[in-house]
């Protein structure tokens, strides 16, 4: 739809939807879930997984939606053993937490308890969109725990506003998703890049120097290698490289003095705690200074944050200042210092301040480190840059969202 123009609604009625009484435009109607929607609700197979090409891919729950605590989770039974069976092109929504989240399938699925799938009749965009406006509403529909979610015949059951200018409205939507996900390709390729250029360049297989002006990439040689000990493991570095810890470098490692009940939502300066990656605020600070901080107890155990100014710390953070290129140990910390954590402790594991002052780094010479540096730092620069606008770009569509489907403008072709 190339021609068209947007114009603010002027007509509205009054009409009820769930119960309670809302305007929407005079031309638009109320509908139902099962209005537009065949609905599937999901079901335990009885079945043994398998791994035969002839099976059926089985997503069970939240196991479909990937977070930062739950990965997918993809299994083949037996298509004669799946009772609930969701065709391509389907909509995916966790009936359990998360409530509301949504995917689409690229083939026929079987599901399980704790999603259902809708096979739109008409347009599977503009559903897709009214779940999204709709999803904190959606979610209030549950009942009694967290995990029984929501009940099918409610959710059936749910009113919306129904526009006549739903395939219009679908396409600007769309053409706004595919903005934000070209951008999340990019992003993904330049996080891709980060992380080969920062594997490479902080072993040492691959270096880098500058010539006429221009940053060249070149492997190590062959012969420049030397076998040493690093983190209680034997490893191969350049020959022209060395490794020490933070003790040897004259690094200061301090700890916080508060007590984790200082943290307010409100306040001056930041203040760094080990149990959640949000900052907290405070009204006075101990530290002024350029600092990594690393989460020694709690949920982000070993998590590594930079940090430039004036703040405070709870005591189970480490602070550690007086460093060189410090962006250079930022980046070799938060690689591979969590991965060679000697974690004690009970059902409260905690990080020695020895496995801090211990830990060994590579170090390349001050030319070659403040190469590394700027290679690193730029790729990060560019990540940011498009996450940015990413979050421009989703903050349109949802305004975009709200605007369309609330009736609020119209679409006149």
């Amino acid at each position: 739809m190339n021609n068209y123009r947007i114009v603010k609604n002027t007509d509205w009625k009054e009409v009820e939807i769930n119960g309670e009484m809302t305007e929407i435009p005079v031309d638009w109607e109320v509908k139902k879930i099962k209005d537009v929607a065949k609905i599937i609700p999901g079901q335990s197979p009885e079945m043994n997984y398998i791994n035969e090409k002839d099976g059926i891919d089985f997503h069970q729950g939240n196991t479909l939606f990937s977070s930062k605590f739950i990965k997918p989770s993809i299994k083949k039974i037996q298509r004669e053993k799946a009772k609930k069976i969701a065709p391509a092109n389907s909509i995916l929504m966790s009936v359990r937490a998360p409530v509301g989240d949504i995917n689409v399938t690229n083939s026929d699925i079987a599901i399980g308890r704790g999603l259902t799938a809708l096979v739109p009749f008409n347009t599977k965009e503009y559903l897709l969109n009214i779940l999204r406006l709709n999803k904190e509403k959606i979610a209030g529909l549950g009942s009694g725990s967290t995990f029984e979610g929501i009940k099918i015949s409610e959710f059936s059951e749910f009113q919306f506003m129904f526009s006549t200018e739903q395939s219009s409205i679908a396409s600007i939507l769309s053409a706004q998703e595919s903005i934000i996900q070209d951008i999340e390709s990019l992003i993904s390729k330049y996080e891709s890049r980060f992380q080969y250029l920062s594997e490479e360049l902080l072993s040492g297989k691959l270096r880098v120097k500058e010539v006429d002006g221009k940053t060249v990439f070149y492997k190590n040689p062959e012969d420049n290698w030397k076998e040493v000990e690093v983190n209680g493991e034997m490893k191969e570095i350049p020959k022209d490289w060395t490794y020490s810890n933070p003790k040897m470098l004259g690094f200061n490692i301090k700890t916080g003095k508060k007590d984790a009940n200082a943290a307010k939502k409100n306040g001056i300066y930041p203040f760094f705690t080990c149990s959640s990656s949000e900052v907290f605020r405070i009204d006075s600070y101990t530290f002024d200074t350029e600092a990594l901080l690393i989460s020694g107890n709690g949920s982000t155990l070993g998590e590594v944050r930079y940090y430039k100014g004036r703040f405070d710390a709870y005591q189970r953070t480490y602070v550690i200042d007086n460093i060189k290129n410090i962006f250079y140990y930022d980046l070799y910390f938060k690689k591979y210092f969590k991965n060679s954590l000697n974690i004690v402790g009970g059902s409260i594991p905690f990080i020695k301040l020895g496995d801090i002052e211990y830990f060994d780094i590579l170090i390349p010479n001050d030319y070659e480190k403040s190469i590394i540096v700027s290679v690193l730092n730029h790729q990060i620069e560019l990540i940011t840059k498009q996450k940015d606008l990413c979050n421009k770009e989703e903050n349109k569509f949802n305004f975009l969202l709200d605007y369309f489907l609330s009736g609020k403008v119209l679409i006149k072709e």
